[in-house]
């Protein structure tokens, strides 16, 4: 079984939480529930050092309620981020050959949790459940021993790695506009993310006569996209009832648009390379783009795993005479012992919602909580804020507008987002893009300019500035700020 062990820990340490205090840490910050997230836990850590042993050598996760926080370690982030690149840089194939095993993994995982969805839970047994959430949890860890592999190469705070390679690389006599510019088109994607993959099967699906064929075709959509929306909170699912009724408004246009600005994208890429001569830089783009690729279905695999283990955790609760909120504050290690008879302590579960650390490593999860933590805070974690008015980060796509900020954290506050407000958030997902479409600009904490945001940013159009690191503590939802994403600063006004 590829899920780890886990354990309770008696005491944190003193020395240990000094050394939490004095590290820099890569916060990821989410609504959701603390056993989905610590499955991932598991694949980000411990899968994928069996994969790479050179991987980061552990993370840590807070829990307060339905927020959660994961963490990496900057200064392992840093150690390994420049093996990464030098794999890219001496191989050109290693990257295709990493995405290539992480895609066998990820339909693998596909069919398993789909096979798994067929099952009719109400008839099974506690145990025939407990062997169902491992067999998805276990093809889950499978496909992300691959995916979590490129985690260090997220950045906050610091100048992104690739366009700092592609600075380096140009000559020192082109203009700055002209290398900022250069820039862009070297880091847009050119494959698409699932979400919009999504947006091009429907507009194939709006220009579809109704009839068999068309009732077919949706219910193909359906059945494919149908968890996209899904977090770590809830996964409210796609409805042939929903996607008939958008239709009779969708922009087919933008769609189909976005495909032929794809491959205008694509071609433009292919003449600055061939114009600059930046063939040695070739595979690192061509491998940051690949590995983007895999980000973005290792994301949509969260969705999927989490929608079959929210459901089967339901179906759980019965049997074993406890709550399904009190099983999603649970260990996978938990979850299957509970379903194989074993005594598992579900007050003490239950009340980890006070608050929580769950520490990480190849050999398994640690559970912190209640007296075990005395002397601990989670916001030692981040450091000090200070009181910065101004905060520098990446930027991912050009623009400068003024507007009021809203704190989003995930879908709980989708519903108050206004049209025209600035977002700023610690990270974007999938469920994120319809809020995007709506903000005059976007500034997150995480980085990386192949990440999420970035990504959709440059698909919409909309100014987007990127690894702040500390942007949801410096503003609050109503501050009026300037997004100066032509220099990526951020600034009250």
């Amino acid at each position: 079984m590829f899920t780890f062990p886990s354990h309770i820990g008696k005491k944190l340490a003193k020395k240990k939480i000094t050394w939490i205090r004095d590290q820099e840490w890569y916060p990821k910050s989410f609504q959701g529930w603390a056993g989905l997230l610590i499955i991932q836990g598991a694949g980000a850590v411990a899968a994928t050092l069996k994969r790479m042993p050179q991987a980061m050598r552990f993370g840590a996760m807070t829990v307060e309620g339905t927020q959660s926080s994961w963490y990496w370690n900057v200064a392992e982030q840093r150690r390994v981020r420049p093996i990464l690149i030098t794999k890219l840089r001496k191989n050109s194939a290693w990257a295709r050959m990493i995405v290539r095993k992480f895609f066998v993994a990820w339909h693998a995982f596909d069919r398993t949790v789909t096979r798994v969805l067929h099952q009719d839970f109400s008839s099974l047994s506690l145990r025939q459940l407990g062997t169902l959430y491992t067999e998805c949890v276990d093809a889950a860890l499978v496909q992300a021993s691959y995916g979590y592999i490129v985690e260090p190469f997220l950045t906050a705070g610091e100048e992104d790695w690739l366009v700092a390679a592609i600075r380096d690389a140009l000559p020192e006599k082109i203009a700055t506009a002209r290398v900022e510019e250069i820039t862009r088109v070297l880091t847009t994607h050119t494959i698409p993310t699932f979400s919009q993959e999504e947006a091009w099967s429907r507009a194939a699906l709006a220009k579809k006569a109704r009839g068999r064929v068309f009732d077919r075709a949706l219910k193909a959509h359906v059945e494919k996209f149908a968890t996209m929306r899904g977090n770590y909170y809830d996964v409210p699912r796609l409805t042939e009832k929903e996607v008939r009724a958008s239709l009779r408004t969708f922009d087919v246009h933008g769609a189909e648009e976005s495909q032929r600005m794809m491959r205008r994208t694509a071609r433009a890429k292919a003449r600055i390379v061939k114009q600059y001569r930046l063939h040695a830089l070739a595979s690192l783009l061509d491998g940051a783009e690949q590995f983007a690729h895999m980000q973005d279905y290792r994301k949509w695999a969260v969705t999927k795993v989490n929608d079959v283990v929210f459901q089967l955790l339901d179906a759980m609760a019965p049997l074993l005479s406890v709550s399904a909120t009190t099983l999603r504050y649970a260990t996978p290690n938990e979850i299957v012992r509970a379903c194989m008879g074993k005594r598992i302590d579900w007050k003490s579960v239950g009340e980890r919602s006070a608050g929580t650390l769950y520490w990480c490593t190849a050999s398994g999860v640690t559970v912190y909580q209640g007296k075990a933590l005395r002397g601990f805070d989670a916001k030692f974690f981040h450091g000090s804020a200070g009181v910065n008015k101004v905060l520098k980060g990446t930027t991912a796509m050009p623009g400068k507008v003024r507007g009021r900020v809203r704190i989003v954290y995930g879908r709980l506050e989708f519903a108050a987002f206004k049209k025209g407000e600035i977002l700023v958030t610690n990270n974007t997902t999938p469920e994120f893009v319809p809020t995007m479409k709506r903000a005059a600009a976007i500034v997150t904490e995480q980085g990386g300019i192949t990440s999420h945001a970035a990504i959709i940013s440059r698909e919409l159009k909309v100014p987007c500035i990127i690894g702040t690191k500390v942007a949801t503590k410096v503003f609050k939802t109503g501050d009026r700020v300037e997004v100066d994403a032509e220099n990526g600063v951020v600034r009250k006004i």
